[in-house]
């Protein structure tokens, strides 16, 4: 056996073997050998130690790493866990793991490249690997490896990214039939000088096997949180976004349109956001923050205020370090930028939209470049901005100023301040934003997410799924103009469902559906912002947005703030069964999100018991958007889709008394506008409250089951029951209501 902590000598002769093996199956991993990268020789020592953790089949690898020498020592990077079958380790996932499944996590919170690999065939090439390796992936943070035939998994994650940057490398090969894991590492990137007798801890690896991957993914999340003492607030600001609706052309008289319209439709179900993207600042020059643009003329400030009287929460657009060469900041200080090895300054690039100038990065180590970021945010919080999102943080893209290639993440970026890892500094540079904006909403867009995770309040999921097919977008490009794009940004959206609400708020983008959108992608889009469970927001012409599409997006309000699971995550390419757990002081039912990715009707089966937590017994199914209800199953629930299109379900257990069945008016069919609901045996009666916003009108829809009568019921089939409609009209927002058989 080996013993709990050894150097780094012993360890690399014996190897080091993690036995997380259990009711679920085999999980081992046999000939780890630990690694250093450094350019000292044995001046420094690593020392591990495997401890198990608060349940079976959870170990948590824990390390320091001390500098023995009288010299200033580099240590690029730290690998606790390293396992090649070329070098007698071996890899052991249940009896056979020529078919296996892997969670890639994207390194940017944009959630580019997010997916589940499938190692059965070849494997795709990625943005970003470790080291130059024939085949394999690469994940940031965290991975999961399953076994779909033998339904056994493996999550690993760090617990810790205040320091260190972690990642995974998974490679499998070998002869068709008989592949295997053939390396996998865990990996920590430092890249910084470790003092004479310093010693430097290790981010903790927490690693968990079992039969459920989804339960493992979640429990990963709860272990960060509590690892990193992550408190998110309670509610997220929900409403509007000028983006994909006017882009650069925004002005305040077009600001001041939408948010009258939001004011008589959305503002009292919790839509009081108006979010301002790029468009507000002087000539949408990226670094003067502070010089409000001349199409402004109350200027920025002044709008806020008046808005925030009127009950609304007002979110600015900005780029924290990417700054124009004509920003008042580089004309100024052009010994901020962040620059190479050889001394000159780093590009960003051209701006993608006009003026379209030369672009630099401000280096997040100066202090005085620091103070610059304080002192702009301090300055838009006082102005009344009660949320931000932050965009376009390449100072810490560990490709950022090195060119292309495998090698590109192994070389570090220079920082001109203090010494200081990637994580650190932007953890520095967000942290002190959050000090500058107190409790206003912080949403971070292109940045590491291990770097700001814990700081950020929401992330953005998804690369831009506004940018879609038909008239509602301004972005011509063919490549961003069709369903496929939609799909892949659908995946990057929920592959990473479990943390939402736990270690950060998603931000899905938001639902984009002109007046001409095709019903069946309308009903899509809003499906994916509404099971999201983050920020909800739609970007859309307000006052010329017809009350039908508007109706729609008024069904995702108030916020519901839980996100769906992919059941079929690990199944299939592209998740198509979104399950949605609704609980309630009144009862437990399932919201299912259902979408057929083909170019082609297909007729789409869910299993009851794969639904998260598992459903038992006879279940009423009821579609959403067809008000119509689709009837009893037992096992499994079967649905036509036509080509590209999405529908809305619930399942809700068959009771042996009228029910709720489903409602019109909100999008988890009872979960926010039904809050109380009572059956009185006695004198036969359904009643309870209805919740919405006054004026409003909308449909519950009830079972009856055989031998239940009401004049207005519809009967399904002889023996089955029947549906009854009841219309609300909202004169007060409560409404009681109640319905005698």
């Amino acid at each position: 056996m080996s013993p709990r902590t050894q150097p780094a000598e012993k360890l690399e002769k014996n190897g080091l073997v993690i036995d997380l093996s259990g009711s679920w199956g085999v999980v081992r991993l046999e000939g780890i050998r630990p690694a250093l990268a450094s350019e000292a020789g044995n001046a420094l020592t690593l020392s591990l130690n495997v401890s198990d953790g608060r349940l079976p089949g959870e170990k948590v690898i824990s390390g320091t790493v001390r500098n023995r020498s009288d010299e200033p020592v580099r240590l690029d990077f730290i690998q606790p866990l390293t396992l090649r079958t070329a070098a007698a380790g071996r890899f052991r996932l249940g009896s056979n793991t020529n078919h296996i499944k892997a969670l890639v996590m994207s390194p940017v919170a944009g959630g580019y490249n997010t997916r589940i690999e499938d190692f059965q065939g070849d494997v795709r090439p990625v943005e970003y690997v470790i080291q130059d390796r024939t085949a394999g992936v690469t994940s940031s943070g965290l991975t999961a490896l399953y076994l779909p035939d033998e339904k056994v998994a493996l999550v690993m994650g760090y617990l810790d990214f205040s320091v260190q940057t972690g990642t995974f490398n998974v490679q499998h090969g070998g002869p068709p039939g008989r592949r295997e894991i053939t390396e996998l590492t865990a990996e920590l990137e430092y890249l910084k000088t470790v003092a004479p007798g310093e010693t430097v801890r290790l981010a903790p690896l927490w690693l968990a096997a079992g039969n459920e991957p989804f339960e493992l993914l979640e429990r990963y999340a709860y272990r960060l949180r509590n690892n990193m003492h992550i408190k998110l607030p309670k509610s997220v600001p929900c409403g509007w976004i000028s983006w994909y609706a006017y882009r650069e052309s925004l002005n305040e008289r077009i600001v001041r349109a939408n948010v009258r319209v939001q004011a008589r439709t959305m503002r009292d179900l919790g839509g009081t956001l108006c979010h301002l993207d790029l468009g507000w600042n002087s000539g949408n020059r990226p670094g003067d923050w502070l010089e409000t643009d001349k199409r402004y003329p109350d200027g920025i400030q002044k709008l806020c205020r008046g808005f925030i009287n009127d009950g609304f929460q007002v979110a600015l657009w900005s780029t924290p370090l990417v700054v124009s060469e004509k920003s008042r900041v580089a004309i100024e200080h052009p010994e901020w930028f962040l620059r190479d090895r050889s001394g000159k300054p780093v590009s960003f690039g051209k701006w993608y939209w006009e003026p379209m100038e030369e672009c630099y990065c401000l280096d997040p180590s100066l202090q005085e470049v620091q103070e610059h970021v304080r002192k702009i945010y301090e300055t838009l919080r006082g102005w009344g901005v009660t949320a931000f999102k932050l965009d376009f943080s390449a100072a810490f893209d560990p490709g950022f100023g090195n060119g292309p290639g495998p090698d590109a993440i192994r070389k570090p970026i220079t920082y001109a301040g203090q010494s200081v890892t990637r994580m650190e500094a932007c953890r520095k540079i967000y942290g002190i934003i959050r000090q500058a904006i107190g409790d206003a909403h912080m949403t971070v867009c292109n940045a590491p997410w291990q770097g700001v995770v814990g700081i950020a309040d929401s992330i953005f999921l998804a690369n831009d799924i506004g940018n879609l097919t038909d008239s509602e977008s301004r972005d011509e490009r063919p490549n961003r103009r069709n369903w496929d794009y939609f799909r892949e940004r659908t995946r990057q959206v929920f592959v990473r469902y479990f943390f939402n609400g736990k270690v950060w708020w998603g931000n899905p983008d938001c639902f984009v559906a002109e007046n001409d959108a095709p019903e069946n992608y309308t009903r899509a889009r809003l499906q994916v912002v509404m099971l999201a469970g983050g920020q909800y927001k739609c970007s859309n012409q307000l006052p010329d947005w017809k009350p039908e599409r508007m109706k729609m997006f008024l069904k995702g309000l108030p916020w519901y703030g839980k996100a769906a699971c992919p059941v079929d995550l690990f199944e299939s390419d592209y998740p198509a069964i979104l399950d949605l757990p609704v609980h309630t002081v009144w009862g437990d039912w399932h919201v299912i999100g259902l979408f057929n990715w083909e170019n082609r009707p297909r007729r789409l089966s869910f299993k009851l018991g794969k639904l998260r937590p598992e459903v038992r017994g006879k279940q009423l199914v009821w579609d959403f958007w067809e008000k119509r209800f689709l009837g009893i199953f037992s096992s499994e629930c079967f649905v036509k889709l036509p080509a590209e299109s999405a529908t809305l379900l619930c399942v809700r257990p068959v009771s042996d008394h009228p029910t709720v069945l489903a409602t019109d008016i909100h999008f988890t069919m009872g979960g926010v506008e039904i809050p109380d609901c009572s059956w009185d045996e006695k004198k036969r009666w359904l009643f309870g409250l209805a919740r919405r916003k006054k004026g409003d009108t909308g449909n519950l829809f009830f079972y009856l089951p055989a031998g239940y009568k009401h004049k207005n019921a519809s009967r399904i089939r002889e023996g089955s029951g029947s549906v009854l409609p009841l219309k609300l009209r909202f004169k007060k927002t409560e409404q009681p209501w109640l319905v005698q058989f």
